[in-house]
Parts: C-alpha cells; structure tokens; sequence
C-alpha cells in the first residue's frame, strides 16, 4: 500500500510544461497566458510579442515540495527581438495563500533597435521572481517600462548619430535601471531623453537633451542613467556631457538661446496622488536653459592635442 502511494505521488503530482511564443514576421504578434497553481499558490504570465521570440518551462508540483525540488511552482524563460522594430510585454503575478500579491512587468518596444530578456520565479516558502531586460538603439528610437507593486520607470529615448543601451532588474521590491549613451558622429548629432519614475508616493520626470544642429565637426556627446528604487528609499542620476573633438575650443554662449550645440537637464518632482509640486522645477544649467555652445577650430602643435569638455549631473534621493 506503501509503494502504490508512493507510484501515484510520482505519476499524478509532478507536471512540466514547455510554453513557446514566436512572432517573426513583420507586424506579426501573438500573445500567451498561462495560469499555474497548486492548494498554498499560483503563478500566472501574460506575454505578448511582435518581431520577437520568446521560450518558458515550468515545474508544478504540491505546495509541500517534492524530491529534490526546492519550489512548488518553478518557471524560467528568455525571449529576444528578431527585427530592428520589436516589442515585448511580459507581466507576472505570483501569489501565496494569506499573503498579497507579488508582481514584475516590462514592456520594451524598439526603432532600430534589439531587446532580450529573462525572467524566473518561484515559489515555496517564499515567492523569489526577478525579471531582466537588456536593450540597444542605434539611430532609432526606445519607448520602455518596468514596474512591480509599489514602483514604475518609463524611458522614452531617441538618438540621432547616437547610440543608447539600458539594463535592467526588476524585482517585487526593487527596479535597478543603468543606461548610457555615446553619439557616433560628430555632426548633426543629437540625443533626447524623457525618463518618469514612480515610488514612495513621488513622482520625478527628467528631462535630457543634446542636438548638434550644425553639418560641421565640433563636438560629441555622452549621457548616463542611473535608477534604483528599494523598499525605502529612491535614486535618480544623470549625467550628460557635450565634449569637443580634437583641437577644439568648446566655448559656452550663455546668452544666446539656439546656438549651433544645445544642452540641457530638467528635474519636475511631484507628488503622484495630488500632482503638487514637490518644490520648483530645477534646470541644469538654471540661468540658462538649455545651454548653448559653440566650437572654434585652434591651432595646436603636431605633439600636442586638446579636448575640452562641459559635464551637467543632477542626483536625486527620496525617502
């Protein structure tokens, strides 16, 4: 009786899946939701892609474990872009009996641009799920979020003769997001950002924007991000950089509103709920936004070369 017990254990209570979601052809998407669950848990994704693929398994098993299994639902995936125009959605939402619900999403859509991204969760004594997103625009344009129960980031990029690529984790009680761009040429550049996190009842938009509106060599540009929001506490950086090529004077026009180079940062904090103003709207730089710039040509000895350079940073912490 012992042994039967055992047999039916093994032959009714483990199950594994294999979920396959493909859309390569232009335009083409399909969407897919599963739903897995057991008497202490479920676990359930929804995901929809165009011009990309995407691959998951999954484990169920009893709440109680089985084996050498340390989950009672194990799911793991990855999917990738297949055309330079793609898009993903990818959302999970793990819940344990008596407790609230867990989730992480991302949705990422890409002009001239690739994406790729995994995603894992469990559950057992816990629910441990994270969700990783890498993305690349050249020329193109990104339009992308990530979000879990208390918090969101919004990114829209566009690049001109510039390149931009981001990476981020996302967790039930943590997003990390680090992008940085460069641009590619030295004319007729230009790089505009538009970046909106949500957290701890705060919302902060920032605003980033360099443009070489010359046809002639003078300058290149470099920008950064940095995102990390907890449980407790929030982090915004950004830095953008306008840096003049070789044997170059970079020289700043302060009272000129729309020189040949423009660059400027944009910091709007308010409250999520009320829209209030969590104090004044706070340009870099503040006398004169955006900044204008212009190269001159110097002349310099052949054993010597010269770059100069105009850094703008702003940091932002909230509790």
């Amino acid at each position: 009786m012992k042994s039967d017990k055992k047999s039916l254990e093994r032959v009714a209570l483990v199950c594994s899946l294999f979920l396959l979601a493909a859309a390569s052809n232009a335009d083409a998407s399909v969407s897919v939701g599963i739903t897995l669950y057991n008497s202490g848990s479920s676990v359930s994704e929804s995901v929809s892609v165009e011009n990309a693929n995407y691959a998951s398994s999954a484990i169920l098993l009893p709440y109680s474990g089985f084996a050498d299994y340390p989950y009672s639902i194990y799911s793991a995936g990855a999917g990738a872009s297949t055309s330079s125009d793609g898009k993903f959605t990818d959302t999970i939402t793990a819940v344990q009996e008596g407790d609230d619900a867990n989730n992480v999403d991302a949705s990422v859509e890409t002009k001239s641009g690739s994406f790729r991204w995994s995603k894992s969760v469990g559950s057992y004594d816990d629910i441990a799920m994270s969700m990783g997103v890498a993305t690349k625009i050249v020329n193109g344009e990104l339009d992308s979020s990530y979000a879990n129960s208390d918090s969101s980031v919004a990114k829209e990029i566009l690049t001109q003769n510039s390149i931009y690529t981001d990476k981020s984790v996302i967790t039930p009680g943590s997003i990390n997001s680090q992008g940085s761009g460069i641009s590619l040429d030295e004319m007729e550049n230009a790089f505009i950002s538009h970046i909106e996190t949500q957290h701890l009842g705060k919302t902060a938009l920032v605003d980033s924007d360099a443009f070489e509106l010359t046809d002639t060599e003078g300058a290149d540009h470099t920008f950064s991000d940095s995102i990390n929001l907890k449980s407790e506490s929030a982090s915004l950086a950004t830095s953008l950089s306008i840096l003049s090529n070789d044997n170059y004077q970079l020289l700043s026009l302060p009272q000129v509103s729309s020189g040949p180079i423009l660059a400027g940062i944009k910091f709007t904090p308010f409250y999520t709920n009320t829209k209030e103003a969590v104090f004044e709207v706070q340009t870099i730089p503040e006398d004169s936004y955006p900044m204008s710039f212009k190269t001159v040509k110097i002349t310099m000895p052949d054993s010597i070369s010269q770059q100069q350079s105009y850094t703008m940073s702003m940091i932002a912490k909230w509790f």
